[in-house]
C-alpha cells in the first residue's frame, strides 16, 4: 500500500457516489465502492465491493474485509440514499422502514463500523444529505425528515471532533443530474429539467460538481463548519420564500 489513504464510498453504482468514488482514486485513494450492484471500474486505484449498507452484518463483513485487505480507512463517504414521495397518511409502514433503513440506518453502521479506524488515521466522514435537509419537500415529508436527520446526526459527529479525532461534514446538494433525480422524478426529463430551473443556479448541478466539492471538504475542511452547502441556491431559495 506504501501508505495510500483508503476511502470508502457509499452508493458508489452511479451518480454522485460514482463520480466521488472515481475522482477520488484519481487523486491517489484506493477507492473502496459499494453498492447492492455490481460494476466493474478499470482504474488501478479503485476496487468493488458488493455490500447491503443496511444490513449490519453485510457492513461489519465488509469493514472486516476492507480493514484485512488495507489495514485502513482514511475517508468515509456516505452516498446512498432512497426517495420516497407519497403522503404521509398514504406511506406504509414498509415503506417508512425502506427509506430509513437506507437513508438512516445505514450511515449507523457504517460510521460505527469504520470509526476505530479513521480514529486511528486522523480521517474524515462525508455523509451526503440533500438541499430538502433544510428546504423540505411538502410532497416528500419521509424523505426530507429522514436527509434532516442526516444533517443533524452529522453536526452530532462534528462536535465530538476533538474528542474523536475524526472530522465529520455533511454535504448538502441541489438537485442533481443522476438517475437517483431521474427516479424520484417517475422517470420524466421535463420533471427532471423543472428541478433544475426552479432553484437560482437555474440548471442541474452535474454529479462530477459534488464530487469535487467532496474532495475540496475532505482534503482542505479544517476550518468548515459541520455544513458544505452546494445546493445551487436551493436552500437560501426557500429562506427567501418564507420571509
Amino acid at each position: 500500500m506504501n501508505g495510500q489513504k483508503v476511502a470508502v464510498v457509499t452508493g458508489a453504482g452511479s451518480g454522485i457516489g460514482r463520480d466521488t468514488a472515481l475522482l477520488l482514486a484519481q487523486k491517489g485513494y484506493m477507492a473502496v465502492a459499494l453498492d447492492i450492484h455490481p460494476f466493474v471500474s478499470n482504474h488501478e486505484s479503485m476496487c468493488f465491493l458488493l455490500c447491503d449498507v443496511k444490513k449490519e452484518r453485510s457492513v461489519i463483513g465488509t469493514i472486516f474485509q476492507i480493514c484485512k485487505a488495507f489495514d485502513r480507512i482514511d475517508v468515509l463517504v456516505n452516498c446512498v440514499g432512497e426517495h420516497l414521495a407519497k403522503p404521509i397518511m398514504d406511506t406504509w409502514t414498509s415503506e417508512f422502514d425502506s427509506v430509513t433503513n437506507v437513508n438512516m440506518r445505514s450511515l449507523f453502521f457504517m460510521v460505527r463500523e469504520a470509526m476505530p479506524y479513521l480514529k486511528k488515521s486522523g480521517g474524515v466522514i462525508i455523509n451526503v444529505a440533500s438541499g430538502v435537509a433544510i428546504a423540505p419537500d411538502p410532497t416528500a415529508p419521509l424523505y426530507s425528515a429522514s436527509k434532516a436527520w442526516v444533517k443533524t446526526f452529522t453536526e452530532a459527529l462534528y462536535l465530538g471532533y476533538p474528542r474523536t479525532g475524526v472530522r465529520a461534514h455533511v454535504v448538502v446538494p441541489g438537485p442533481t443530474d443522476t438517475p437517483f433525480l431521474l427516479e424520484a422524478c417517475g422517470h420524466s426529463p421535463a420533471a427532471v429539467e423543472e428541478c433544475g430551473s426552479n432553484i437560482p443556479l437555474g440548471r442541474l448541478i452535474r454529479p462530477d460538481e459534488i464530487a469535487r466539492d467532496i474532495l475540496y471538504v475532505i482534503e482542505h475542511g479544517e476550518h468548515l463548519g459541520p455544513m458544505f452547502d452546494c445546493s445551487g441556491g436551493e436552500t437560501v431559495n426557500f429562506k427567501t420564500e418564507r420571509r
